[in-house]
């Protein structure tokens, strides 16, 4: 409280992120809140930051909207912000976060867009942890977006890197989220409270065997869509299965399909698309374990692939 209060008499503009939860412990939160409350403090704090680090990234969810349900019994005007958050490119057999499992780098690259759009349309501000390998004492901790050596050297850039990249150059501040579905196959309603505390609902049909989160934004009035199996820790398996899909009220115009790791931007069969009432219907819509988006062809930025 001190060092804020400090902070603020000299930068009364200055923004005060406080916290620095590693993990999300919510019985720690509420105490340090508690404190802030009984001090009269509670404005001295614009975000809370914590580290949710977890093998399958859309699993550190539920406990996020416990976080930002206290945040809002307390404080409304208080944001979350994902602090710092990363998954390896290898396995890691010491004692650092998500290690003891066989990582690479397409599965790390997964991750990084599962996290990075769960965050997103959630309307929290994230984090990449981090633009390079780092190097300590007992391991080289590979969660960079790019590959070093015990030198400190630039090796090469990971496929992560590029995906990072192309998720950043859409999802900038003209975007808005607008509302998220994560439930089972065939018809379902996905609702998730944003940092207002208002519910968003997202409603889907689709013929997908497993989990999937349907995330929706806006912009300029028009509507991208990402979408993505959230039921496993991301694979390193190049699949997609071919599903059937019934977005409610989203009606698209000039659809293309755009695969964030690549950035390669595909074509919508016309017979693969047809619109019913305010509903879109796609047919044969390659889905896996990492984002992919339906975006207006005008509201994507086509560069013609190098020979």
């Amino acid at each position: 409280m001190r060092t804020a209060e400090t902070i603020k008499k000299a930068q009364s503009n200055a923004v005060i992120i406080g916290f620095s939860l590693a993990g999300i412990p919510l019985k720690l939160a509420e105490e340090v809140f508690e404190i802030l409350k009984i001090n009269n403090k509670l404005e001295l704090v614009d975000y809370l930051t914590y580290h949710p680090y977890s093998f399958n990234p859309d699993d550190s969810y539920p406990e996020v909207e416990k976080l930002n349900a206290i945040i809002q019994s307390y404080n409304p005007n208080i944001k979350l912000f994902q602090g710092e958050n990363a998954a390896p490119s290898d396995n890691h057999y010491v004692y650092h976060a998500l290690n003891n499992y066989p990582w690479t780098e397409i599965s790390q690259a997964k991750w990084y867009m599962r996290r990075m759009a769960g965050d997103r349309v959630r309307d929290i501000r994230t984090s990449v942890f981090s633009i390079i390998d780092m190097r300590y004492n007992e391991v080289l901790l590979s969660m960079g977006l790019l590959r070093s050596n015990l030198k400190r050297e630039v090796i090469y850039k990971k496929p992560a890197y590029y995906a990072v990249q192309h998720m950043v150059s859409i999802f900038d501040d003209d975007v808005k989220p607008v509302g998220i579905a994560a439930a089972q196959k065939q018809t379902v309603t996905g609702t998730m409270p944003d940092q207002s505390g208002q519910l968003t609902v997202m409603e889907y049909k689709s013929d997908a065997s497993r989990t999937i989160s349907l995330a929706r934004f806006e912009k300029e009035g028009k509507p991208i869509i990402l979408i993505w199996y959230n039921d496993k820790i991301p694979s390193d398996d190049f699949k997609w299965d071919l599903t059937d899909f019934t977005i409610m009220n989203t009606i698209f115009q000039d659809p293309v399909y755009v695969e964030m790791i690549s950035g390669k931007v595909y074509e919508i069969d016309k017979s693969n698309y047809t619109i019913s009432g305010q509903d879109s219907r796609f047919k044969k819509l390659p889905v896996w374990d990492s984002a992919i988006m339906i975006a207006e062809r005008s509201q994507v930025n086509l560069k013609k692939e190098s020979k």
